[in-house]
């Protein structure tokens, strides 16, 4: 049905178009042997037929420049044009079921669309592109990154500082082996658990540490059976004055602290000490000592003749330490 007194006709296509595509009434075939197309609203000649010309309208590509504001302009009349002509086949089909219409044209029952034709400049946007932008997410530089690892650090420091300062804790005391290790478990574990108390640490967590070290020792044992091992005995006094006596226990392996006893009551003589070492030897295992080693003062010699004549397979060696100290 034609439509009386209506919008502009579309604009026409070149004599000649080589197929049915409504892309051509945008476009004249310059060369159609060398498939060159020029568009009409911005005199381009393009290459590649119709393929090419629909991809210029619409800027798909960068390496083609979108046509002009009017190509817009046109394919919004063009899209009135065609839901005009949807409404009148309506109109005419409800005029033949007895609906009045005019005869030879629209008729007057026909609803009104609402068309917004888009001005030059204003793009025109489909309803499915706002979910096929794509968002430009800003990526945070690296100065930005580094400026909030110092700002984190600073503040693990500052408490880790206050906790040093407010128990009178040495600052040396964080060169040792399990400050970092702790400091790396907090962040590990993150937000949400709580410290332990100080009945945990002295009872619970020292009684696991306690089996964690006799597990330790016992890896040595093993050598001490087969190679033997020396007992190293070890005297000093304290801050508070307090006579101690160390022993250790040396293998190929690496040493490994056995006891301290506490002698600041005792007058330390060579029946004492024989004593004490005596003891010492019963403890670790007659059969894994091998040789004692002791400074090469007169009680702690008498001692270990002593200890000889009772063990005749133990030696006794004097610490070389000490005596290069008295030597200087």
């Amino acid at each position: 049905m034609a439509a009386e007194g209506g919008a502009a006709p579309a604009p026409q296509s070149s004599s000649n178009p080589p197929s049915a595509d409504p892309a051509w009434a945008h476009g004249t075939v310059v060369d159609m042997a060398r498939r060159k197309v020029q568009c009409k609203y911005c005199n381009r000649i393009l290459s590649g037929s119709v393929w090419r010309l629909k991809q210029h309208l619409a800027g798909i590509k960068e390496q083609f420049r979108r046509a002009s504001q009017a190509s817009r302009r046109s394919f919004a009349e063009e899209d009135y044009l065609r839901r005009i002509g949807h409404h009148l086949g309506q109109g005419s089909g409800h005029g033949s079921s007895g609906q009045g219409s005019s005869s030879g044209g629209m008729s007057t029952n026909i609803p009104e669309v609402p068309v917004d034709i888009p001005r030059d400049g204003d793009p025109i946007v489909g309803p499915l592109d706002p979910f096929l932008t794509r968002r430009r997410e800003k990526q945070p530089s690296i100065f930005a990154a580094f400026k909030n690892l110092k700002i984190c650090k600073e503040k693990i420091g500052r408490a880790t500082s206050r906790w040093f300062f407010f128990n009178s804790i040495p600052a040396n005391a964080a060169k040792g082996p399990y400050y970092e290790s702790m400091i790396k478990t907090i962040g590990i574990v993150g937000k949400g658990v709580e410290g332990p108390t100080s009945y945990e640490i002295y009872n619970k967590y020292l009684d696991m540490e306690v089996e964690d070290m006799k597990a330790y020792v016992s890896t040595f044992e093993r050598l001490w059976d087969e190679y033997g091992c020396t007992l190293m005995c070890d005297g000093w006094t304290d801050i508070t004055r307090r006579s101690m006596i160390n022993f250790l226990i040396y293998c190929k392996a690496g040493t490994v602290f056995w006891k301290s006893v506490d002698a600041s009551s005792k007058v330390k003589n060579a029946e004492y000490l024989f004593q004490l070492m005596d003891n010492m030897v019963e403890e670790i295992g007659e059969k894994r000592i091998v040789q004692v080693v002791t400074d090469n003062a007169v009680a702690f010699k008498l001692a270990d003749q002593k200890l000889m004549e009772k063990r005749e397979h133990l030696y006794w060696v004097p610490c070389s330490a000490h005596c290069i100290d008295l030597i200087l």
